[in-house]
């Protein structure tokens, strides 16, 4: 089958996780989902090269000097999470669906290297109100009231960024909402054999079909 790249974005406990479980199960061996690189420490149940590639600030700031990495960001916290590029050319060479679990930082330098070598799918998940991500977030149980109050917080500026200077970059807004996530699958599923040509530009021209929504999220 032909490559492409699959860019998942979402806020933080928007359900990024369970649809990319529905695309292995629909896709098998077609679809390869990338695990980036991380300076932070492992959580719970995390191990190397499952969840994350665990490495040191040290390790990483070498990686990103020698153009190891396809994207990556820098938080607020210090960490930094980024794509090994080599994994990624080396699956798209031998004909895979790349998926990369990214933000919207990463998705523009991933869209900017790979615009016009391989088809490019970008996607944006949006729970259906700032409480229901709220709940998930609390129900995960893996952060602080605190910590939570700042994903919110972050995920009102990462929609809020997406809609004023980044949606261009987007080929469709979807709600993932709660019991619905099928649904969800579906439309990427949808989007994802529709496209089969590379992006003249790097941006995604908005009027190709697809359920643009600027209705959802309000902040």
């Amino acid at each position: 089958m032909q490559s492409k790249i699959l860019i998942v974005c979402a806020p933080s406990g928007g359900g990024k996780g369970t649809i990319v479980r529905m695309l292995e199960q629909h896709y098998g061996s077609w679809l390869w989902t990338s695990i980036s690189c991380t300076s932070r420490q492992p959580r719970g149940q995390e191990q190397d090269g499952r969840e994350y590639y665990f490495i040191t600030q040290e390790e990483f700031d070498r990686l990103l000097e020698t153009g190891y990495l396809a994207e990556y960001n820098r938080f607020g916290n210090g960490k930094s999470y980024g794509t090994p590029a080599d994994k990624l050319d080396q699956h798209l060479e031998q004909g895979c669906l790349a998926v990369l679990d990214i933000d919207i930082n990463g998705a523009r330098q991933v869209i900017e290297k790979y615009y016009d070598k391989y088809p490019i799918v970008a996607v944006f998940l949006l729970p259906e109100s700032l409480e229901e991500l709220q709940q998930r977030l609390i129900n995960r149980a893996t952060e602080t009231p605190d910590q939570i109050e700042k994903r919110i917080a972050t995920a009102k500026e990462e929609y809020a960024k997406m809609l004023d200077t980044e949606g261009a970059l987007f080929d469709s807004v979807i709600l993932n909402a709660s019991g619905k996530q099928q649904e969800t699958a579906d439309q990427v599923i949808d989007i994802i054999e529709k496209i089969d040509s590379v992006r003249e530009t790097i941006y995604a021209p908005k009027d190709k079909g697809f359920p643009w929504r600027d209705d959802l999220f309000r902040i």
